[in-house]
């Protein structure tokens, strides 16, 4: 059984993985900051949750920018960056942590809800 992945950091790339048929799973940055700010990725999501294609969601942290900015903390939990990637039509999140505690942080995920993320 072989499965073809690949991975990108330009949504109009992994949309066109989608669309070719010849990707089984395409990764593709999945977090607040582009979902919210930009609505990047919102047809990549239709696109592959509509044709059956597994949709990897890679760096939920935002390479960690979404944790802490300037050096400061900003609120945002690694918790509640999952939360949000998982919510969506992806099959796996890769959070790409930076640090120990980000990495411990990760399994939170399964025993919080939003509101306490």
């Amino acid at each position: 059984m072989g499965v073809v992945g690949v991975s990108t950091h330009n949504a109009p790339i992994a949309r066109t993985m989608g669309e070719s048929g010849l990707i089984d799973a395409p990764m593709d940055q999945v977090n607040q900051i582009l979902d919210v700010y930009f609505e990047r990725a919102s047809d990549v999501y239709r696109l592959c949750s509509g044709r059956d294609v597994g949709l990897v969601g890679m760096k939920p942290y935002n390479g960690g920018a979404l944790l802490v900015l300037d050096g400061q903390p900003t609120g945002i939990t690694p918790v509640r960056c999952l939360s949000h990637t998982l919510s969506l039509p992806v099959s796996v999140a890769l959070p790409g942590p930076r640090n120990v505690q980000e990495l411990q942080a990760a399994p939170g995920h399964a025993q919080a809800t939003w509101r306490n993320a």
